[in-house]
């Protein structure tokens, strides 16, 4: 087993910055807000710094996994074999990226629209896996060809489908009850 390099240490520091750095400058604007006795008032701070910093992990993070996905090896032949079901997937992937990029400009422009937009996101997100799964099932079985994507993939796609459900569910309570968020959003 190999020591823990520099590298190693630079990389894990900087991941820890990515997370710290953002948590600590919610708490310091909410902390100066309570200080000065303004009472909550609009703009990107507490939660919402955090939701709002999410957001954009969020798009950097599916951009780069559809990247990764598109010039993969297995893309090609996903798309030799059930053309149809990759079509209407990339249709999907390209609504969802699309919804995500929506809701970051109503954000950054404190669009009061900006509640629908998150609702938006999350129907396209919720309902992306169990069509596709749906679809590629389906299109499978049409051909005669056996696929039971839970032993295929196991249940880390179900589970982590499940989280993002349950994620999505605790924030979307968050921007509908939130005084900062209907403060904020206003344009």
């Amino acid at each position: 087993m190999q020591r823990f390099s520099l590298v190693h240490w630079v990389a894990v520091l900087a991941l820890i910055a990515f997370y710290a750095v953002p948590i600590g400058l919610a708490i310091a604007g909410a902390r100066r807000e309570k200080r000065q006795g303004r009472g909550l008032g609009p703009g990107f701070k507490g939660w919402l710094f955090l939701f709002v910093w999410g957001l954009w992990v969020g798009f950097i993070a599916y951009a780069f996994s559809m990247l990764g996905y598109y010039w993969g090896p297995d893309v090609g032949v996903a798309f030799g074999v059930i053309p149809g079901v990759m079509i209407v997937e990339s249709a999907q992937n390209l609504l969802l990226g699309v919804a995500l990029v929506v809701l970051l400009w109503l954000a950054m422009g404190k669009s009061r629209h900006f509640r629908w937009g998150w609702v938006a996101l999350v129907l396209v997100a919720v309902v992306n896996y169990p069509l596709n799964l749906l679809m590629v099932v389906a299109a499978l079985n049409r051909q005669d060809i056996a696929f039971d994507p839970f032993a295929e993939q196991g249940l880390g796609d179900l589970a982590r489908w499940l989280g993002t459900v349950l994620f999505m569910a605790v924030w979307t309570v968050y921007v509908f009850r939130s005084r900062r968020v209907a403060l904020t959003f206003t344009r």
